[in-house]
């Protein structure tokens, strides 16, 4: 078994033929995907999958990206807070959104997961991009027993201050990619496989934020990658922290486990698939 701790299986359905494909390859190699959403239509495209597959875990979230979007009707949402196994993917967005007047809107959505995760017992997928000390601020305020930290950009201090209130932090992607080097600024680069080597090896987690293009070039409409992407992620990272493969998928593997035992509704669940 293999986990990769942030997907977004929904994104299937705009390439014909791919889901039933990307189901095939999860099942045959037990590939475990928490599978995010960003909206409330992707949320209930991720349920209907699950119903074609035992290794989808859905989570529901709100990206902050859109909770402007949803900050006047959040309260219509209870029964998905009560209902949901997992929230993910939430958080704060202040590097891709430079518009200001959206900010409100993302704390507010934000704190209402936050109050929902500690009355409901529900593990958190973060999303922390350029506000990540806003976010252990928050994480810190309502003692969040459960948290995993996505593609975290940020300084080696706010890191630390992130494992200090037993956050996981979930890596991979196309940002950690030899082949992707050129795109990402040079400071920006060092400081993401810096921050790779320094998380601990009982904190962490592997993700691949697919379906993903794998080539820098590729075109919009290429078809994503398959949930098998994992395993090179799983080699890419090995390689910057010195481990075997075998040793770091074991680590990973007990790392999430712990957080599973840690919630009654993921555990029951999902026990048996492992």
């Amino acid at each position: 078994m293999i986990i990769d701790s942030h997907f977004h299986t929904n994104v299937y359905y705009n390439y014909e033929g791919t889901l039933e494909k990307a189901l095939q390859i999860a099942t045959e190699k037990k590939i475990l995907l928490l599978s995010n959403s960003v909206d409330l239509d992707s949320y209930y495209q991720t349920i209907d999958i699950t119903k074609k597959s035992k290794f989808i875990i859905p989570c529901f979230g709100i990206h902050p990206q859109v909770a402007h979007e949803y900050v006047d009707r959040i309260n219509s949402l209870e029964i998905l807070f009560n209902e949901a196994v997992a929230f993910g993917e939430i958080g704060l967005d202040h590097y891709y959104i430079k518009d200001e007047s959206q900010y409100p809107s993302q704390y507010t959505i934000l704190e209402h997961f936050f109050k929902a995760a500690l009355e409901y017992e529900k593990l958190v997928i973060l999303h922390l991009d350029g506000a990540e000390k806003q976010g252990m601020k928050l994480i810190k305020k309502y003692s969040l027993p459960k948290v995993i930290i996505h593609g975290f950009k940020g300084s080696i201090e706010t890191l630390n201050d992130l494992l200090d209130l037993g956050c996981y932090f979930s890596v991979g992607g196309n940002m950690i990619m030899e082949q992707f080097k050129d795109y990402i600024p040079p400071i920006e680069w060092t400081r993401r496989m810096k921050t790779i080597q320094k998380i601990p090896k009982e904190r962490l987690l592997l993700e691949t934020d697919g379906p993903c293009r794998i080539e820098p070039n590729a075109k919009a409409d290429t078809p994503r990658s398959m949930p098998d992407y994992i395993f090179n992620i799983l080699q890419r990272i090995a390689q910057l922290r010195g481990v075997t493969q075998k040793s770091l998928q074991k680590s990973c593997l007990t790392n999430f486990k712990s957080i599973i035992k840690k919630d009654p509704n993921l555990f029951s669940n999902f026990k048996s698939l492992y």
